[in-house]
C-alpha cells in the first residue's frame, strides 16, 4: 500500500510539473522579463531602467520595454545577441533555469 501511495504522489507531481513546464515555455521573452523583474522588485524594491543595446524592443508595450531594460540593468540578460533581445521568441526551459538562477544570485 505504501508503494501505491508513493507512485500516486510521484505521478501527481509529474503531471503538475509537466503542466508548469508547458506554461513556462510558452511565454514570450518580453513577458518573461516582466515576471522576473516583478519577482526581483517584490523582494528588493524598485530598480531603474537604463539604455539598452537591443534594437528589437522598440515595438513592445511600455511595461515590457521597461522590464527588458531593468532586466538588462540588473545583469540578468545579455540578449540573444549583442543587439537583439528576441522579445517575441518563446522562453526556452533552459533559459528559465538560467534566468531564475541569476535572479536567485542577485537576491542573496
Amino acid at each position: 500500500m505504501f508503494w501505491i501511495g508513493c507512485l500516486t504522489g510521484f505521478l501527481a507531481l509529474t503531471v503538475v510539473l509537466s503542466a508548469a513546464v508547458i506554461v513556462a515555455v510558452n511565454i514570450p521573452r518580453a513577458q518573461t522579463a516582466v515576471i522576473l523583474v516583478n519577482w526581483y522588485e517584490s523582494a528588493k524594491g524598485p530598480t531603474y531602467t537604463t539604455t539598452v543595446p537591443f534594437t528589437d524592443i522598440d515595438d513592445l508595450p511600455p511595461a515590457q520595454w521597461v522590464a527588458v531594460s531593468k532586466l538588462y540593468n540588473l545583469g540578468l540578460t545579455a540578449g540573444t545577441s549583442p543587439t537583439t533581445y528576441g522579445p517575441h521568441e518563446r522562453t526556452k526551459l533552459y533559459q528559465w533555469f538560467i534566468f531564475i538562477g541569476k535572479l536567485l544570485m542577485k537576491l542573496q
